[in-house]
């Protein structure tokens, strides 16, 4: 174990977390099935929808245990960044769901199915997923009552993790996890999402997202535990919208490359570089790695481990940076002991020569690549690429904006003028396309 503590992501205190949901095919009833101990879902009656709530009452009670029903009404203020993280649409502008479904107090059913199916269907967000046979027709049958989306729930146990503790405190989702009976009397709550005013500390943040969205805080992790004195905070995560919700982003600069938010921490907006799978800011196969096995700091943060860690710093320093930075060079030689790399090596590390060739061995061993960031402000270091071209370099975004790319496109159309017809006929269409191109 690392001598910071940190506990493998395999073991976790809390039995609902995100990270931990697996299916399995059932053979005998044909469809799949989780590894929960209990299908628990969340229905919501927005407000436009409460003049036939009993109709629909009845038809969730007639196919779900109901466990507890309450009666939300969300400060003025506050509906639509509500609206926006329940839905998970933080940062594509303004959202308009408060429009069609109601502003005002609306009803929320938390259910268990006791005999759960799940098969693929396509959301209403388009995409195709595992879902609870049960809940899509149950919720089916009461919007075609309405029209439009006037009733919600969730649909799968991720859905139910994100959004039950943006509703409830962890107490709350305690009891409801240990209730025996089902109660059918509403409890008022007039208060908005968790977090909505911010966090009071980052323990308290990180407990909240350690439940709900799979990420991991890549650097400098140390000090958000203390007096956090860093500028910024960068983090991975699996997926950016679930990420943003979870933590109440706020002044969000969300595009398919990049993701930037700032988020309220102990009265402070801490500013946070959302880096994301896919995003080529490291190996899309790395990235998952990390999430994958990354570890609890102090039963508090999620940190990557710490050859993870050590690794994609260096990466982080060496080709994302004009230079290797010294309050790096200092973590390094730390880590690069702990994990058991030779004081010689350590010595020679600030050399970019050196270090570049570091990370191309690891790159290669591990299966990875240096890829060109989606995000065109990322810094890529020229010299200290050229040690990994042509191996161990993919090209993710359009290259043309980074000049070791617009220099090996000159030299590639150059020898190509000089190639014979044969040869330039086997050059594949997208390496071709792209010498013309840039």
């Amino acid at each position: 174990m690392s001598k910071f503590e940190a506990a493998s992501s395999s073991a976790t205190s809390n039995p609902l977390c995100v990270r931990d949901i697996q299916y399995r095919y059932d053979h005998d009833r044909g469809c799949f099935r989780h590894n929960l101990e209990r299908d628990l879902q969340i229905f919501c009656i927005w407000e436009n929808a409460r003049h036939i709530q009993q109709s629909i009452l009845s038809l969730i009670s007639e196919n779900f245990s109901v466990i507890k029903i309450y009666e939300f009404e969300w400060s003025h203020g506050k509906i639509e960044e509500n609206f926006g993280r329940l839905y998970k649409t933080i940062g594509n502008g303004r959202n308009y769901k408060q429009e069609s479904a109601g502003s005002g107090p609306f009803l929320c059913i938390v259910c268990e199915d006791l005999d759960p199916c799940y098969l693929y269907s396509t959301t209403v967000s388009g995409n195709l997923e595992l879902c609870n046979k049960r809940v899509v027709e149950v919720k089916r049958t009461a919007r075609s009552w309405l029209g439009g989306f006037l009733v919600h729930s969730t649909a799968n146990p991720i859905e139910f993790i994100e959004q039950v503790f943006l509703l409830l405190s962890e107490q709350e989702v305690e009891n409801i996890m240990s209730a025996p009976t089902s109660d059918q009397k509403f409890a008022t709550r007039k208060e908005d999402m968790i977090g909505s005013d911010g966090w009071d500390s980052f323990e308290s943040l990180f407990r909240h997202l350690n439940k709900t969205t799979d990420y991991l805080v890549l650097r400098n992790f140390e000090s958000a535990l203390g007096d956090y004195s860093e500028s910024d905070l960068d983090v991975l995560c699996a997926e950016p919208s679930s990420f943003l919700a979870a933590a109440n982003g706020a002044n969000v600069d969300k595009n398919r490359s990049r993701v930037k938010c700032t988020i309220q921490v102990a009265g402070r907006s801490i500013p946070v570089d959302v880096r994301f799978v896919g995003d080529g800011y490291y190996d899309t196969n790395w990235q998952r790695d990390m999430l994958k096995e990354s570890e609890l700091l102090h039963g508090i943060v999620r940190i990557p481990r710490v050859d993870h860690y050590f690794f994609s710093m260096l990466y982080h320093g060496v080709l994302q940076k004009p230079f290797l930075a010294e309050k790096y060079i200092l973590r390094l030689d730390e880590l690069g002991r702990e994990i058991g790399l030779g004081p010689e090596l350590l010595r020679t590390l600030p050399d970019a020569n050196v270090a570049a060739t570091v990370v191309q061995s690891f790159l290669k061993a591990s299966g990875y690549s240096f890829y060109t960031p989606l995000d065109a402000g990322v810094h890529v270091n020229r010299k200290a690429t050229r040690v990994l071209w042509p191996d161990h370099i993919t090209i993710y975004r359009k290259p043309g904006s980074s000049p070791i790319f617009r220099h090996a496109a000159e030299v590639a159309r150059k020898s190509r003028k000089l190639a014979p017809q044969w040869l330039r006929k086997r050059v594949p269409p997208g390496i071709r396309s792209w010498i013309l191109s840039t």
